[in-house]
């Protein structure tokens, strides 16, 4: 089975992209998906390993699961955010792994996150109460710190740097940008 996975720090267009390829794509051959039943947590266990180092028997315990859960026909692909940083080594070393790292521009993925964070009750929740749901960021930094658009733009340049520093190594690894992802062309390719 060959398996995208599309990865990124959030706000950069993966639940639109989700949404554009499981219209076009046939359902007995793609399985397309973007939010998952482990999404949340993999999100608190991924941002807990960037401090703490890489838990490879967590990671494929996580993958496993969305594998066996989620991916049904030829190809699996992935735009979920949320597990951009649980991918196992022996997935990411795969030649039948193609992952796509989308990187939005700093200051407006900060000025995204800040606007997303008091638009959706669950977003609101997880960004002022939830130890760990973003680098560096704690509970309550979100409505009380007047510069914690900043402090967005230091989770993108981390983020950003580790997806770039584990997932390069993948021999189908891609890096574009936000805009790059909406042509209708880079999408066709990547497909």
């Amino acid at each position: 089975m060959k398996k995208l996975f599309f990865v990124s720090t959030g706000r950069c267009g993966t639940k639109r992209i989700a949404e554009i390829l499981d219209e076009h794509l046939p359902d007995e051959e793609f399985a397309v998906k973007h939010q998952m039943d482990v999404s949340r947590l993999s999100n608190v266990l991924g941002n807990i390993m960037y401090y703490t180092g890489s838990w490879e028997w967590l990671k494929k315990k996580l993958y496993n699961h969305i594998i066996q859960k989620y991916a049904i026909g030829k190809h699996f692909i992935c735009s979920d955010p949320l597990i951009s940083m649980i991918l196992p080594a022996t997935i990411v070393n795969d030649p039948d792994t193609y992952i796509v790292h989308i990187v939005r521009e700093q200051q407006a993925f900060a000025e995204s996150f800040f606007r997303f964070t008091r638009k959706r009750f669950l977003s609101f929740f997880a960004h002022n109460f939830v130890p760990f749901w973003q680098l560096g960021v704690w509970p309550l930094e979100n409505l009380l710190n007047p510069h914690i658009k900043r402090k967005y733009q230091k989770v993108w340049e981390k983020k950003n740097e580790w997806l770039q520093t584990w997932y390069q190594i993948n021999p189908n690894y891609q890096k574009i940008t936000l805009e790059q992802a909406f042509s209708e062309k880079t999408l066709s390719e990547i497909i």
